[in-house]
């Protein structure tokens, strides 16, 4: 009889309990990707190879990274902790920036010190 009544209060309280324990993940739209990651992932993606699309999605952002520095010497993990190092920028060595330096431990956690990563 317990085991009834829990049934049915679950049924009724279904919605609630999903509200309130259920998984609150944000929902992602993939067209508002930025367009090196969707237009990298989207032929592949709609058609059904996810893996697939991550991996072009991936090779995409670091084919137009190493374009936009001017670096092909340089790429994926190495290419992304050089071009983010907090280091001075030199003529062959480039920096992005993802917003000005305000101080913040954000920023420095964005952009890290290249003594760090040995």
């Amino acid at each position: 009889m317990e085991a009834a009544r829990r049934a049915r209060t679950e049924i009724v309280r279904e919605a609630e309990i999903a509200e309130k324990l259920g998984d609150a993940a944000p929902r992602l739209n993939a067209g508002d990707l930025h367009e090196w990651v969707w237009g990298g992932a989207r032929s592949l993606w709609t058609s059904g190879p996810y893996r697939e699309a991550v991996r072009a999605a991936a090779t995409t952002v670091n084919a137009r990274t190493q374009t936009k520095v001017g670096r092909r010497d340089v790429a994926e993990t190495a290419l992304f902790n050089e071009v983010f190092s907090l280091d001075a920028p030199t003529q062959d060595r480039p920096r992005l920036r993802v917003f000005p330096d305000d101080g913040s431990q954000t920023y420095k956690s964005m952009h890290p010190r290249r003594a760090r990563l040995r």
